[in-house]
């Protein structure tokens, strides 16, 4: 339910009206669908923020914030320099010395920062920063990797000026020399263990430890509850460690048709719910009344186009200004730190955790001739000599999936409720790193501890969300795209001819259920990943992207530029306005 503007100015330039300014921003870049709370506003001695629909769980003290959940902090949590708490949070911490900003060990949720003459400017959103800056220098990096994978990928953002801070790390600005310095403690190294350890034991009194440190309330937190394992463990940790769960609410969500299919999410989660004897409300999520635009435009408000998986939010964010208006401050999100994709190759590693490339796709290969920036992968993310295929997968699923796909996805919920990733804790996820490979694998041992204090209540193997592709074929959606490729600010960023491929090949049609596709999606529902793969890499040929998926990205690359750069004004105009009335 809250993101964070902060500000820290350097002596002796003393800001004009940065409260005004902070408030004017903070509810700029709320939703449309909610009245949102009045910002919370901090001013003193150079250090300034605002805090858009604070709730009770955000910590604060003296100037430094905590943003998330914190597992039983130290009292020194809030002073810069000091240790790394355990918690799914976005941490900012000052003294007079230094400004700190402190990701968790996965970087579930993301600071972007821009350290100018006069500012440092840090914020869980870009556009918050651009609104500050008065100022927006479009990105142009990003453009492959919205193509590539619908999502800014690695370390990029939509202005060229704006980091982000890595995971399981900090950046330190020293208020006296105006130099900034990374901290980092991340490592996937020195983390050996013997075989002869008990590492079932270890990784449950880690996800005991976790789980017992939880202090929530619950009548104000609720737990998305699906069929799979992750939001299932979240469950039965709670019960295992005898949390008082009888004030925990469980939602789920997916079209109004699936509730009553056996076998989805939304079936299984009903079951589960019904065992423990605690409410599972159910939200559909089928398209939303209002205008196809409206829809788009309210999504990348709350997520800044981050990511293009906006088949779950086709209601208008319906369920979740629900949410918001019940009072309902926070959920308990399952994201976990282990992959069940296998590691058959480099380049299947790379598709199966999102990391793709234009010249992956036969459709993209020629991406460069169109002007588009050539587009690498950070050497961070290479497959290192010392690894082998799966530790490899492993290490780029937390260092790339989790702080670039997971925590997008994490945003676009943050304008409605807070947040907390038990799953990721410090504890589970550095033990999980110590894990021999074969329990890691499938994510076999943390499945085992998980089967082992559940009811025996089937696993969902479908979704209950609708289809991504059905969506952008529409005629409505089609000549949405359509519409947006004739804009002249378009034409700035991506060439005419890339547009007109694009265009011509955008499909109305569903497509056909032939034999090969229902043979996939039995596989898919009914057999293990391993046996799915091996079937999908024979059968494979050169993969392409959907051109209707490559024109929602296209369109989203479109639309963010034109919110940022309208969001460069916002504040001049603002005060524009406010002379004439």
């Amino acid at each position: 339910m809250a993101k964070i503007l902060y500000v820290c100015f350097r002596e002796p330039y003393v800001p004009n009206e940065i409260e005004t300014e902070i408030v004017s921003i903070m509810n700029n870049i709320t939703p449309d669908n909610i009245v949102p709370k009045p910002p919370k506003t901090f001013y003193e001695k150079g250090t300034a923020y605002g805090i858009m629909n604070h709730v009770s769980s955000i910590r604060e003290h003296e100037g430094s914030v905590a943003m998330g959940t914190l597992y039983e902090p130290a009292d020194d949590w809030w002073m810069p320099l000091k240790s790394f708490p355990n918690g799914s949070f976005a941490l900012f911490r000052q003294n007079s010395e230094n400004i700190e900003l402190v990701t968790d060990i996965v970087a579930s949720r993301t600071i972007w920062y821009y350290k100018g003459e006069k500012m440092f400017v840090a914020s869980t959103s870009q556009r918050a920063i651009v609104m500050l800056l008065k100022d927006f220098r479009f990105n142009k990096a990003v453009i492959p990797w919205i193509l590539s994978t619908g999502s800014l990928g690695p370390d990029h953002s939509w202005d060229l000026r704006i980091r982000q801070v890595p995971q399981d790390s900090s950046i330190i600005l020293d208020r006296k020399s105006w130099n900034l310095q990374l901290s980092s403690r991340k490592s996937f190294d020195n983390l050996k263990n013997t075989d002869d350890q008990d590492f079932r034991g270890l990784l449950l009194k880690s996800m005991v430890s976790t789980f017992e440190s939880i202090k929530l309330d619950f009548k104000k937190w609720v737990l998305p509850l699906s069929g799979g394992y992750d939001s299932r463990a979240i469950l039965v940790m709670l019960n295992y460690v005898k949390q008082n769960t009888r004030d925990l609410k469980t939602i789920t969500w997916g079209l109004k048709d699936r509730r009553k299919k056996k076998g989805n999410d939304a079936y299984v989660a009903k079951k589960l719910a019904d065992h423990f004897g605690i409410s599972n409300k159910y939200y559909t999520t089928d398209r939303s009344l209002e205008p196809i635009g409206t829809i788009f435009h309210r999504f990348f408000v709350c997520g800044e186009g981050r990511i293009d998986n906006i088949g779950g939010y086709m209601d208008g964010f319906k369920m979740w200004k629900s949410l918001y208006e019940d009072g309902i401050e926070g959920i308990i999100r399952g994201d976990v730190g282990f992959t069940s994709k296998p590691a058959e190759n480099v380049h299947l590693v790379r598709f199966r955790q999102g990391l793709t490339l234009c010249s992956d796709y036969s459709n993209l290969k020629n991406y460069q001739q169109f002007g588009i920036p050539k587009q690498v992968i950070p050497e961070q993310l290479n497959k290192k000599e010392i690894e082998d295929l799966r530790q490899w997968r492993d290490r780029i699923y937390q260092e790339f999936r989790i702080p670039v796909v997971l925590a997008a996805l994490s945003d676009l919920k943050l304008s409605y409720v807070e947040l907390i990733n038990p799953l990721l804790s410090r504890e589970i996820v550095t033990q999980g790193r110590r894990l021999p490979q074969k329990f890691k694998d499938e994510k076999r041992l943390f499945k085992e501890i998980t089967s082992d204090v559940s009811p025996h209540i089937e696993i969902a193997r479908v979704g209950a969300t609708e289809d991504l592709g059905a969506l952008f074929r529409s005629k409505e959606v089609i000549d949405l795209f359509q519409m947006e490729f004739k804009k002249p600010s378009i034409a700035r960023l991506i060439h005419e001819e890339f547009l007109k491929n694009i265009s011509t090949k955008l499909n109305f049609k569903d497509k056909p259920n032939t034999i090969r596709r229902q043979v996939k999606i039995y596989l898919k529902r009914f057999l293990p990943n391993w046996v799915t793969s091996k079937f999908l890499l024979i059968n494979s040929s050169s993969p392409s992207i959907n051109f209707n998926l490559l024109a929602f990205r296209i369109y989203t690359i479109s639309q963010m530029n034109e919110m940022l750069t309208k969001d460069a004004v916002f504040l001049d105009e603002r005060r524009k306005y406010n002379k004439v009335i």
